[in-house]
């Protein structure tokens, strides 16, 4: 195992070893073709069935995967006297391709649009640090604009930019926002 995976899964919070080392594993073959599927990445069909059968796993969840790294993020932020933590939100779109007779190709989009939160820390002179968190969810498919005035505040999408700011706020470390 490479120096860096062993330092970011450390502090790993998976309940069984062994799926802390699958997903070492998986990190190392993603790193060495990070642009490749992950049938390209792993070395063999036994090997990418045991990867995706990780991640589809009931007992891993993002959380567990993420634990780690986001513990030694933390770690690099405390070695920094200023961090900047950035938030984003972006469409996951799972749209398909079709061709339909006299128009080309039509994309129709199913109802698999998701969006994706995340805070990223990044230093002063603009180097990432690390993730912070992520938050993925979907919108209903019905509108409810008209029913915002009455929702608590955890309920709104605007929740996720409050969740960003606090969850580096809890980890003992003073959080100053930035004024513009």
């Amino acid at each position: 195992m490479s120096a860096w995976i062993e330092a970011e899964l450390r502090e790993c919070q998976m309940h069984d070893t062994r799926h802390t080392k699958r997903l070492a594993r998986l990190f190392g073959r993603l790193s060495e073709r990070p642009v490749g599927s992950m049938p390209t990445a792993c070395q063999g069909w036994a090997e990418t069935v045991a990867a995706y059968r990780s991640l589809h796993n009931s007992d891993i969840g993002v959380q567990e995967i993420l634990s780690g790294y986001t513990h030694a993020t933390l770690a690099r932020i405390r070695t920094q006297e200023v961090v900047l933590l950035v938030q984003e939100t972006t469409f996951l779109h799972d749209g398909t391709t079709q061709p339909k007779a006299g128009m080309g190709t039509v994309k129709i989009t199913t109802r698999e649009e998701y969006l994706l939160h995340l805070t990223v820390a990044f230093t002063a002179e603009r180097v990432n640090v690390g993730g912070m968190g992520m938050k993925v969810w979907q919108r209903p498919e019905e509108p409810i604009a008209q029913q915002r005035k009455h929702k608590p505040i955890e309920e709104k999408e605007r929740y996720r930019w409050l969740e960003g700011y606090q969850r580096p706020a809890r980890s003992n470390r003073p959080v100053q926002p930035l004024s513009w």
